[in-house]
């Protein structure tokens, strides 16, 4: 079963309310989303806003792309409704997903869609040295995805290999990350996400897994 999940780094230099464009907003967020923003009570609870809408959009767009490849990002095509702390509905198209949120001061990590019951999602924070580069946080997700898979389907992680992206939203036609074993697909879908320190996965079983 398709899944989704995005984690953002609050605490990232990148990501601090100073560091973003001027027309970051405008570009990326419907106009009720841009009202919420607006709304806000103070830039803490902007900033937290403004990326778990982020957050969830890209979710929603990770769990679409493994049922239509095709789907471009286009960010406002995404439209987020936050209902509580915990959960937001992503509308695109014809279609309207449940999305989990888990906030906190540090980070912003969704997952599409809310309450799967039969998936398995894990966080990690590099805590020593600098924050990993590309290639680093990489490499760090898909050995987390592997445990997570393993943890899923009670596999050795060792035996599991992660193909596939793993940061923010790929081009078009780029390849869904895959769960193999042998050289063969596992029964399971997954999401990668790394964001500064952060690295997060979802996993969710497939019909087929018995």
């Amino acid at each position: 079963m398709p899944v989704g999940n995005d984690v953002v780094d609050l605490e990232d230099p990148d990501n601090r309310p100073t560091a973003i464009h001027p027309r970051f907003d405008r570009r990326v967020f419907t106009d009720a989303e841009l009202a919420r923003l607006n709304d806000a009570s103070d830039e803490d609870a902007r900033h937290r806003l403004r990326w778990s809408l982020w957050a969830a959009k890209e979710s929603a767009l990770k769990y679409l792309r493994q049922i239509d490849a095709r789907i471009s990002w286009h960010p406002r095509e995404f439209a987020v409704r936050v209902e509580t702390t915990a959960v937001a509905r992503v509308r695109h198209g014809d279609r309207e997903l449940a999305v989990t949120l888990d906030v906190t001061s540090r980070r912003v990590h969704a997952v599409t869609p809310a309450g799967a019951d039969d998936a398995l999602t894990a966080l990690h924070r590099v805590e020593s040295g600098a924050p990993p580069d590309a290639e680093e946080a990489s490499t760090g997700v898909r050995r987390l995805a592997a445990r997570a898979t393993g943890r899923l389907l009670g596999i050795a992680d060792e035996e599991i290999t992660i193909t596939g992206p793993g940061g923010r939203a790929a081009p078009r036609g780029a390849d869904i990350p895959r769960a193999l074993r042998g050289g063969e697909r596992l029964a399971v879908d997954v999401s990668l996400s790394h964001d500064g320190r952060w690295l997060a996965c979802a996993v969710r079983r497939r019909p087929d897994a018995g």
